[in-house]
């Protein structure tokens, strides 16, 4: 009975001081944390809200911010620079009403992991401040960054690479470190938050690169002119000049420019009127100037195709767009098919390729009325059978009418019985040539329009008086 009653005694003892052990440890947990409570990673095991707070504002008086940015810059915000501190919002107190203190002995099988946020207050004067002396923001540091673009290496077109500079603004910076102070983040990685500012063109832009293949295409367009035994070519040395790039990345040509090209081919192979060294039929040497006869490159018209080819893409050999064309575009554009008039020996030689025809004397304009014949190189303007040749005091009806300078042409003249010599001079025509019928006919057969006209006052030849013995009596045969 006494063994019993001391088990008894020993077991209720042993209860008692579970108990007093227990409740005294509720208690304790009353104003403090569980075991292995862990608030935002740190152990508060055994503190009470007081102690947290108070470790938590020891904390927040560490807190650096490193930033880091391009070009390996980096610089920090501490707590002290901005008056960063701890703001007690009831969150601690709250943490621990949530905890039973009888439940304490569950504490010590798991961890009592707790999250909060830390309020935390700081200087918004101070950190505008502090971010705008930031070493991103000073000028060898914020560096803009480059469009990528197009340049010309004397032989393609090809893309500068653009350049990334370092550049940021200082209100992007200053809501970014905003938010990450007030996030309570330690670390901030201004490349990844993508924050710069970036080239709006790069080397592998579409447009750049449909640019400059279209650049290069035209580039390498080589335009070859034939001028029979001369030759122009036009390529990249002129090209690279004339093209531009517009607003909306299209490639256009300058016309001033190509036009000044043109200009340059006028000049050198324009042959309208210009003064001409010409080998007569005796082989002498004259020079001939004037009339309307030569090659005249149409201007506009071919500034017009030189854009046009170049466009295309496609290299070409061409003669220009002419306004006037001649019948040789060798340097001696008269050939070798042509009729030469003497006016001042009354004498007229037709050749065709190469060879003599005919040659015969005639009657040109009359200088007594100031109507003489032109000189110059002309080109036969059309021919005409059985034409009337009207006039303001004549109506002569001609049966070969091959005019070549406005109404001055050669025809027959059936009513002379002389020709050649002085007539001219007080007697001669209106001033077109006028011919004996059957050399008429024989030149009307052998000239075509076209056919280069060529009249100079050469020098004065004295024939004997057998000569024109002889002159007069073919001249009547005719």
């Amino acid at each position: 009975m006494y063994k019993k009653r001391k088990r008894i005694i020993i077991i209720t003892c042993i209860i008692l001081i579970f108990l007093v052990i227990y409740f005294s440890i509720s208690l304790f947990f009353k104003e403090r944390f569980y075991f292995g409570s862990v608030i935002n990673g740190v152990n508060y095991c055994g503190k009470t809200a007081d102690e947290v707070e108070r470790s938590i504002n020891e904390t927040v008086q560490t807190y650096q911010l490193t930033i880091e940015g391009r070009n390996g810059l980096i610089d920090y915000i501490s707590a002290e620079d901005i008056d960063y501190h701890y703001i007690p919002d009831g969150t601690i107190e709250r943490l621990m009403e949530t905890q039973n203190p009888f439940k304490w002995p569950i504490a010590l099988f798991g961890m009592n992991d707790l999250e909060m946020h830390i309020e935390a207050g700081y200087d918004s004067d101070l950190l505008s401040d502090l971010v705008n002396h930031l070493v991103f923001l000073q000028e060898k540091n914020n560096i803009p960054p480059v469009d990528a673009y197009i340049n010309y290496n004397d032989t393609e077109y090809t893309i500068i690479p653009e350049e990334t500079g370092a550049y940021i603004t200082e209100n992007a910076l200053y809501q970014s470190v905003k938010q990450a102070v007030e996030d309570g983040a330690e670390h901030l990685s201004l490349e990844e938050l993508d924050i710069y500012a970036v080239p709006k063109y790069t080397q592998n832009s579409p447009v750049l690169l449909q640019l400059t293949k279209k650049l290069n295409t035209y580039l390498n367009v080589v335009i070859t002119y034939d001028f029979d035994d001369r030759s122009e070519i036009l390529d990249r040395v002129f090209i690279k000049d004339w093209m531009y790039v517009t607003s909306d990345f299209d490639v256009d040509f300058s016309l001033e420019k190509v036009r000044e090209y043109v200009d340059y081919l006028a000049r050198t192979y324009n042959t309208f009127g210009s003064k001409r060294e010409f080998i007569a039929h005796d082989n002498s040497q004259l020079t001939v100037s004037g009339g309307d006869y030569g090659w005249l490159i149409n201007r506009a018209q071919e500034t017009e195709a030189i854009v046009e080819i170049i466009k295309e893409g496609k290299s070409v050999t061409r003669e220009p767009v002419y306004q006037q064309v001649a019948v040789s575009r060798a340097t001696n554009d008269i050939g070798n098919s042509y009729v030469e008039i003497d006016l001042t020996n009354q004498h007229l030689w037709v050749y065709k390729e190469g060879n003599l025809v005919i040659d015969s004397d005639l009657v040109s304009g009359n200088i007594s009325k100031n109507l003489g014949t032109p000189t110059g190189i002309y080109q036969i303007t059309y021919k005409e059978r059985e034409a009337t040749l009207v006039g303001e005091d004549y109506s002569s009806a001609v049966k070969y009418w091959m005019p070549f300078y406005y109404n001055v042409g050669m025809h027959d003249a059936s009513w002379r019985n002389e020709f050649g010599g002085d007539i001219y001079k007080t007697k001669g025509s209106h001033g077109c040539v006028n011919l004996p019928p059957k050399v008429a006919k024989i030149v009307f057969e052998n000239i075509e329009k076209g056919t280069p006209v060529v009249c100079y006052n050469g020098k004065l030849i004295k024939k004997t008086a057998e000569e024109n013995t002889s002159n007069l009596s073919n001249k009547k045969n005719n």
